[in-house]
């Protein structure tokens, strides 16, 4: 588990565009390691769009990656982080924390458009499962040849294909307000 350390910017919720999540760092201790988790969720309401999502979500978390010594003191730690993460925070600010190292986590929603098949939990489940190996394998290889090896071993991928999103955007606006 990885604990919220640093934060870009507030965590908002922008209606009638394509979704951008907040650039988020997370903290995790792994023995004499001080992991870095560096975050970015997308949510792509376009029709089926995967393997572009995908691409733009791989371009954005290098450049992320690749500026984030450039832009670090634009981050800022939450009044409500701990003490102890709140040190760490600032050691890391300061280029005193030791042992530092790096995962990349994109989390990529998506508007799905094949059909969900499937009786029960299991099923349904080994459909989901199907159909993100599908997209994943229509990904052309030349999306990640510009990505040091280094860095590309890194990166992890958080996939939720999510069926009439224009619906659950809908409601979830309703919910907060915002429609």
């Amino acid at each position: 588990m990885a604990a919220p350390l640093l934060r870009k910017q507030r965590i908002t919720t922008s209606v009638g565009h394509e979704r951008y999540g907040a650039d988020a760092i997370h903290f995790k201790k792994d023995g004499d390691k001080n992991i870095i988790i560096l975050g970015e969720s997308k949510c792509y309401k376009s029709k089926y769009k995967f393997n572009a999502a995908f691409k733009t979500s791989l371009e954005s978390i290098i450049n992320s990656f690749n500026t984030f010594s450039e832009e670090l003191q634009l981050y800022t730690y939450d009044d409500f982080i701990e003490t102890e993460l709140e040190n760490i925070a600032k050691k890391y600010k300061a280029n005193t924390l030791p042992d530092v190292h790096f995962e990349l986590v994109c989390l990529i929603a998506y508007n799905e458009t094949k059909v969900l098949t499937g009786n029960n939990e299991k099923d349904i489940k080994q459909s989901i499962s199907s159909i993100i190996e599908e997209r994943c394998s229509s990904l052309e290889d030349s999306c990640f040849n510009t990505i040091d090896d280094k860095v590309i071993d890194r990166i992890n991928y958080v996939i939720f294909p999510i069926w009439d999103m224009d619906k659950l955007l809908a409601e979830f606006q309703t919910l907060v307000g915002s429609k």
